[in-house]
């Protein structure tokens, strides 16, 4: 009996003990690699400037899956992102109204919040747009565009693209970015070329240098590593531009991370530094110390909007500031409340306005179906300054 019940006392044992060695031994089965050599598993999120690689990490074990981080998007020959470098207190909901397929990424550099971080609010724009090109150069797109400010500036082009920015991103021509691989997104010549030029190599007679040519000066070295400055820096401005990912990767990723220090060192202000970069961005892509298109061929391949030729644009933008210009001495003409007095002057502004309005919204729209046809901008190419 006794032995009876002993049998009894251990015969569920015998069934538990195998399910607890299966189990234990599936859990060592399932272990990592990192839990036998007791070392810490590898971090679970991204950390510094590029994820590690499977032979770069200390122990070369390879590395596991890990769903919660991530992969970078593979760059596309079709994908393009615009980059802006904004503040809290602009107004950047105009964004929504571009094309869905543009991926946006907006740097909101006095923002601790915002969803992109540079490391410090220094430099203007050029501090968010060397960020995104550290942060993003193993995968950028195929052309990234970078802007600053709100959706209406005075850095855009005049008022034929409406002085939109979204406008002007919308119809900007990706064909020519691919073709030029940096492409300034103002095709206005002034500020920026000619007179506006800056000399780096001696003073301009009878005038102090600049404070952009006091500041190249200064850093060229420090930037460049070289001490032979161009003669001129021209292009027109303002820090907004699109660049192919090939003119990016013509750069190598320690040399913007070199800049990016810079910009966090340096001694000067930020008036001095965002002045800078304005006038080295199309020197940095393309070069070239002096990019001054010719506004007529960049506005027909740029944005499908074609005059007849640079004669007939020249002469269109001098009707549209008349028309401009006419307008403001009405408005002033008006305050004095001589309207109803003075019904001949009033009848002489109206009808002024009233031609010029129409010979520039006729002409405009002339230049933007011109610019339907392909043909047209293939003249425009053609004909274009070498």
């Amino acid at each position: 009996m006794v032995a009876q019940s002993r049998l009894f006392f251990f015969f569920p044992l015998v069934l538990i003990i195998p399910v607890l060695l299966y189990w234990e031994g599936g859990r060592i089965w399932r272990r990592t690699p990192e839990d036998f050599l007791d070392i810490p598993p590898l971090r679970k999120e991204p950390q510094g400037d590029l994820p590690l690689k499977a032979d770069e990490h200390p122990t070369h074990l390879p590395l596991p899956s890990n769903p919660s981080v991530p992969e970078a998007p593979p760059a596309s020959s079709s994908n393009r992102v615009l980059v802006i470098a904004t503040l809290r207190d602009l107004d950047t909901s105009w964004i929504q109204d571009l094309p869905s397929s543009l991926l946006t990424e907006i740097y909101t550099v006095d923002d601790p919040s915002s969803a992109n971080q540079v490391p410090k609010n220094k430099g203007g724009e050029s501090m968010a747009y060397l960020t995104y090109i550290i942060e993003h150069y193993e995968y950028l797109p195929a052309s990234a565009i970078f802007v600053h400010q709100e959706q209406r500036n005075t850095s855009t082009p005049p008022s034929f693209l409406d002085f939109e920015l979204g406008n002007l991103i919308t119809r900007l021509n990706d064909e020519r970015v691919q073709r030029e691989g940096y492409v300034n997104l103002r095709c206005q010549l002034q500020p920026g070329c000619g007179k506006d030029a800056l000399n780096l190599r001696k003073g301009r007679e009878g005038l102090d240098d600049t404070l952009e040519e006091k500041a190249i000066k200064k850093s060229w070295t420090e930037l460049f590593h070289s001490n032979l400055l161009p003669k001129t820096l021209s292009s027109p401005c303002c820090a907004q531009f699109a660049v192919t990912k090939e003119k990016l990767r013509s750069i190598s990723l320690e040399q913007y991370k070199n800049w990016r220090t810079w910009l966090l060192n340096t001694e000067l202000g930020d008036e001095a530094l965002s002045r800078v970069w304005e006038h080295l961005w199309h020197y940095v892509f393309t070069n070239r110390p002096d990019l001054c298109p010719d506004p007529h061929t960049c506005y027909c391949d740029g944005y499908g909007m074609c005059f007849a030729s640079s004669t007939d644009l020249q002469d269109w933008a001098l009707k549209e500031k008349e028309l401009g210009i006419v307008q403001a001495e009405y408005d002033e003409w008006k305050k004095g409340r001589r309207v109803l007095a003075d019904v001949e002057k009033t009848v002489e502004f109206k009808s002024k306005i009233r031609n010029l309005q129409v010979n520039v919204e006729t002409r405009l729209e002339e230049a933007w179906e011109r610019g339907r046809n392909p043909d047209s901008r293939k003249a425009a190419l053609a004909r274009r300054p070498s």
